[in-house]
């Protein structure tokens, strides 16, 4: 898990719970969800929009999950 996806990963624990879990919302496999936690694979644009839209995220915490170094 790199540095920028630290804080994605608190969030996951706190509104999920387990990261199985999030993986569900999203319709991954846990396995492709850590893929994306490791860089591995991107999020994508319909990830990312299906996170802020379930959970009002402001730009300032996208930026903060998805896209900072």
């Amino acid at each position: 898990m790199t540095q920028k996806h630290k804080e994605l990963k608190a969030f996951i624990k706190k509104n999920y719970g387990k990261q199985e879990n999030f993986a569900d919302f999203l319709g991954y496999t846990r396995e492709t969800l850590c893929y994306k936690l490791n860089n591995q694979l991107p999020f994508t644009v319909e990830d990312i929009q299906r996170i802020i839209d379930k959970h009002n995220l402001s730009p300032k915490q996208v930026v903060l999950f998805f896209f900072n170094k």
